[in-house]
């Protein structure tokens, strides 16, 4: 027989067990936990069994080119109820490979057809779970013959990326605002798209949208969008806008001109009571053209309806050169660009402003001293328009070090910001990502 331990005890020994080869215990999606080591745990005896199986369960991703959706519900019907309470992150996503999408917004290969019926009603046998994430596959409309869900439900986080949104592909399904089904601290969403088959007849297009009555309850407290979206872009053309009072954050990475005017289109309809936005100007993925001059910029993604903003994050992104552009040309047209988003937020209420470095997609900026003088120029320009402006964070990584980098942002400035000690400098911190 066993020694008896306390099962606090067991589950920090487990939990041990889980670390990754750097010492560090995983504490955000994806774990990697090793799911052969816990099943094996949740045999050795009784106590064990909950402990293992609840790490075992707590991140389930669901591959649909291996199970169906269906054939997932049948399971998670079968199982014990604890294992149901213990799933807190779920994935649906079509494969295990990354997800292509060609230039006319379709996959670059079959698409794996959905029916959203049957996600709700998984998420409805999982009690706990609190992460949902829908990635790479076609969800189509909602049946008529289907009731739909009786209360929302509620998360932190929701996310829809690369769905292929088909609500009339079939005569018995209906169009659906599938965020009229969620509550979510934070709502995520990138590349989602609306598809009509080729081949449907024209005729009337049903106008009613199916979707649960209110808004009150449609509750997001921030947003994230990498790049246009349907399910949103639909809403607010419908009138059937997310609770605005209640938006707190908007984080927006526009790579392209279409994804910059659905930044701007969000921060137009959702700025108005957020207090802290990110604007990640991704200049290394404009794969068609560069950044728009000043102007053009500040037209499609103007920051004037953020009227309680109390703190701008702005990510540089330092781009290689392109064929008559080099590396200073695409950063001239980016200091522009966020002098333009500087001049267009609201004077009263700012008081934080951060700047964040990066190189291209290789890694951490290497040379402060190549964008030192652009943010120099920005900063000079903030500390001038925001009377209230209390701290210019300028977050960087290593090999650069807080030391040199204030030296030489210090020789650029103006000697009464210097003295002011407005600007400071902080070594990124890898858990906030």
């Amino acid at each position: 027989m066993l020694p008896y331990l306390p099962p606090e005890l067991v589950e920090i020994v487990i939990a041990e067990t889980q670390r990754h080869p750097d010492g560090l215990l995983p504490t955000k999606p994806p774990f990697r936990r090793n799911k052969a080591h816990l099943a094996s745990y949740s045999l050795v005896c009784r106590l064990w069994r909950p402990i293992a199986q609840a790490l075992l369960f707590h991140e389930v991703i669901m591959t649909l080119e291996r199970r169906s959706p269906g054939e997932f519900l049948a399971f998670m019907r079968q199982c014990s109820p604890h294992i149901a309470r213990a799933v807190r992150f779920l994935v649906f996503t079509a494969t295990s490979l990354p997800i292509w999408i060609g230039r006319d917004g379709k996959p670059l290969r079959g698409e794996i057809e959905v029916c959203p019926a049957v996600l709700m009603e998984i998420l409805r046998t999982l009690p706990g779970v609190a992460h949902v994430k829908f990635q790479g596959f076609a969800i189509l409309g909602w049946p008529q013959d289907v009731p739909l869900p009786a209360q929302r439900l509620y998360l932190k986080r929701l996310a829809l990326k690369a769905l292929r949104y088909k609500p009339l592909s079939e005569p018995h399904l209906l169009p659906f605002d599938i965020l009229s089904f969620f509550s979510a601290e934070t709502l995520e969403v990138h590349e989602n798209a609306v598809l009509q088959p080729a081949d449907r007849e024209a005729g009337p297009t049903p106008s009613a949208v199916l979707a649960l009555a209110g808004s009150q309850g449609r509750i997001v407290r921030e947003i994230m969008a990498a790049g246009p979206d349907c399910f949103l872009t639909d809403g607010i053309e419908r009138g059937a806008l997310l609770n605005v009072e209640h938006i707190r954050s908007l984080v927006l990475s526009p790579y392209d001109a279409p994804s910059l005017r659905f930044a701007g289109l969000l921060l137009q309809h959702y700025g108005r009571h957020a207090t802290d936005v990110e604007l990640n100007v991704r200049q290394s993925a404009w794969h068609r053209n560069v950044l728009p001059p000043a102007p053009a910029f500040l037209e499609a993604c103007s920051m004037a309806s953020c009227e309680r903003i109390q703190r701008l994050r702005l990510f540089w992104m330092v781009a290689s050169g392109r064929p008559g552009y080099s590396e200073e040309d695409l950063l001239v047209r980016l200091s522009d660009a966020y002098g333009a988003v500087l001049s267009s937020t609201p004077t009263t209420t700012l008081r934080e402003l951060e700047f964040t470095f990066w190189e291209g997609a290789i890694g951490p900026l290497k040379d402060f001293a190549k964008v030192a003088t652009h943010v120099a120029h920005r900063i000079v320009q903030a500390v001038g328009r925001f009377p209230d402006l209390k701290r210019v964070v300028l977050v960087i990584e290593e090999p650069l070090t807080v030391d040199r980098c204030t030296t030489i942002i210090n020789d650029l400035l103006p000697g009464e910001i210097v003295e002011r000690r407005l600007v400071i400098f902080e070594l990124e911190d890898r858990d906030r990502w």
